[in-house]
């Protein structure tokens, strides 16, 4: 009989967001109503960080969401994976996505490539 050794689950570790990477480096967060969305955003650049806010999510978000994230995630968080996948893309358009995923930083979800 031959056994086998599973490893361990071993959760997703984001690399620490330092103070030199401020000015470089935009927070990403959304899901707000726009008016508390504009106050967040205004506080954190008062405080020195570069910040945005996702826009308003859309069907083609969702679908994105569904396509990209687990199948059992709840309907709110396909629209934010959704929304955030199409803010990068659109991004890479326009930039390198190298470039991309060095510049944004987000807060609410975990980007994995």
């Amino acid at each position: 009989m031959r056994t086998t050794v599973a490893e361990h689950y071993s959760a997703y570790k984001l690399r620490p967001f330092t103070g030199a990477e401020r000015e470089q480096v935009t927070i990403l967060f959304g899901g707000l109503h726009w008016r508390a969305g504009r106050l967040i955003q205004g506080a954190m650049e008062n405080l020195g960080y570069r910040s945005r806010v996702l826009p308003i999510a859309t069907k083609e978000d969702l679908l994105t969401g569904r396509e990209l994230a687990d199948i059992g995630q709840c309907c709110p968080r396909s629209f934010a994976t959704g929304n955030l996948a199409n803010l990068l893309r659109s991004e890479a358009r326009e930039i390198r996505a190298e470039e991309v995923a060095n510049i944004w930083c987000e807060s609410k979800q975990t980007l994995v490539q």
